[in-house]
């Protein structure tokens, strides 16, 4: 088993479009190195950048990948299965050494680790000696805000080509549909990772909003903790037309998908309710 020196990596779980990129970007401004080759900016769907490793999202989408289903994609069908196999957690774990051999303290966002949380990070963290020395912030957003934000970029991406603006116009409900469900997994997975218990006191599940509002007390946490970065003014960098453009759509979600979205918020919620800074 592979010994490693105690340091504090900060990793940023929740669905895309729940303020992941902001709350990176201020880490990022602070200090915290999130990874030596990132995603570039895009003009859509993050002009600020996304603030993630291209290396984390490599090995993400591989093990997606092994279930990606071509016909199920061109039909919109919903398909977010995940096939973890042994190989994937030695990668993993090759980057956390990596990582870990290059900063004291350094994180990670890519929201797509949070469906792959238990069945692979976590696993290889935890064979790493690593659990008690990981502090995770939760990215929490409300369903409706989050499939709107989606279904908005979505839209402005497909303008740029006929036939992908064909496609969406024709698939468009089953997009918004599909988008709810994966909010739905997502901050199941979330709820799992607080009902087990394991890293309860390593948590802090914020919105954009708190991190705004009480970013100084965010950051003596992390002080506390043993995270030594500097402290900047998150408002600093805020743009709310960033989550939030301008596009006229309407879409329908079924009924059914949404009384389970709201069982699922309304826990998180709570659990944003009770956060402690």
């Amino acid at each position: 088993m592979v010994s490693l020196k105690k340091k504090k990596i900060i990793i940023i779980l929740g669905m895309a479009r729940s303020g992941t990129s902001f709350l990176a970007s201020w880490l990022y401004k602070c200090g915290l190195s999130l990874g030596q080759d990132l995603l570039e900016a895009d003009d859509i769907w993050n002009e600020k950048g996304f603030f993630e490793d291209k290396s984390i999202i490599k090995l993400n989408n591989k093990v997606f990948k092994r279930t990606f289903n071509i016909i199920d994609k061109f039909f919109v069908k919903f398909n977010i299965a995940s096939k973890v196999i042994p190989n994937d957690k030695e990668e993993a774990k090759k980057i956390i050494v990596l990582r870990n051999s290059q900063n004291d303290q350094w994180g990670w966002k890519v929201p797509s680790t949070t469906m792959l949380w238990e069945k692979l990070w976590f696993q290889a963290l935890k064979e790493l000696n690593l659990t008690e020395d990981i502090f995770i912030f939760v990215c929490f957003r409300e369903y409706q805000k989050v499939v709107d934000s989606l279904m908005r970029v979505k839209y402005l991406k497909c303008q740029k080509n006929h036939v992908f603006k064909l496609h969406f116009n024709l698939f468009k409900n089953r997009y918004a549909n599909n988008y709810l469900r994966e909010w739905i997994v997502n901050n199941q997975e979330i709820l799992k990772l607080y009902n087990t218990k394991q890293l309860t006191d390593s948590i802090i599940p914020v919105n954009t909003q708190m991190v705004l509002d009480n970013s100084e007390s965010i950051y003596k946490k992390l002080k506390d903790v043993g995270v030594e970065i500097n402290y900047v003014d998150p408002k600093s960098i805020y743009e709310k037309t960033l989550m939030d453009r301008k596009v006229e759509l309407s879409y329908l979600l079924e009924s059914k998908i949404v009384n389970e979205a709201k069982l699922v918020e309304k826990q998180m919620l709570e659990l944003l309710s009770n956060s402690k800074f």
